[in-house]
């Protein structure tokens, strides 16, 4: 095993590393794992390595933002017999990711869908 190099106070993209940590459970990495604060405030463990090979420059927060600003504005536009109102939060219980809107039919019912099951047809 190689000699640590102490990260402690660096920052990595919107991560600051807080201090030396223990390797999560189930991690085969050799690795010395570090906690970090985000700019956002949420804190996590990561790779040594994987920090300084710039693999991570946040908790997950910027690609969250990223594709909800540079998400497509569905917002009045009609896919079948839907009519879509506005962009929703996702659903509680829905694990894809992507931007859901909330749509209404022509009968008026309203739900919400996901943006991509509306732009290739399938809802």
């Amino acid at each position: 095993m190689g000699k640590i190099i102490d990260l402690s106070g660096q920052q990595f993209g919107k991560l600051t590393v807080i201090e030396r940590a223990n390797k999560p459970e189930g991690s085969s990495s050799t690795a010395a794992f570090w906690k970090c604060r985000c700019e956002c405030g949420t804190e996590k463990i990561i790779s040594g390595n994987v920090l300084r090979q710039g693999k991570a420059k946040s908790c997950g927060c910027y690609n969250k933002q990223y594709h909800y600003n540079n998400t497509e504005d569905l917002t009045n536009k009609r896919f079948g017999h839907l009519l879509v109102l506005r962009r929703a939060q996702r659903p509680e219980g829905l694990k894809s990711a992507g931007a859901y809107w909330l749509c209404r039919c022509d009968c008026g019912n309203e739900k919400i869908i996901m943006g991509k099951s509306l732009k290739d047809g399938r809802t």
